[in-house]
């Protein structure tokens, strides 16, 4: 979101869908992540997800009625943070 400010995000209808996919994408990748290696749960605070039957995505209160003001600080606050985490894992991971 280098470059954007919040006014102009929340006029952006087009931007403001690719952010939610991409977020409704990275949710799909963690959790399948957190499957296939359990040891992933007790990892950072930040990260530890339990998904219980029936929760919806972060952001959300259903598909149909997404918070744009949460978008909007997870994309320039949350989503940093965990790319710095998992560049900093993956270094770990090739050592």
């Amino acid at each position: 979101m280098e470059g954007w400010d919040k006014e102009s995000f929340m006029s952006d209808k087009h931007t403001q869908q690719a952010i939610i996919m991409n977020l409704v994408i990275l949710g799909e990748a963690a959790t399948k992540i957190m499957e296939h290696y359990r040891g992933l749960r007790g990892g950072p605070s930040a990260y530890r997800m339990e998904k219980h039957e029936g929760d919806e995505e972060p952001g959300s209160g259903g598909y149909f009625d997404i918070n744009l003001d949460v978008v909007w600080d997870t994309a320039r606050s949350a989503i940093p943070t965990l790319y710095s985490d998992l560049t900093n894992l993956s270094l770990e991971c090739d050592s």
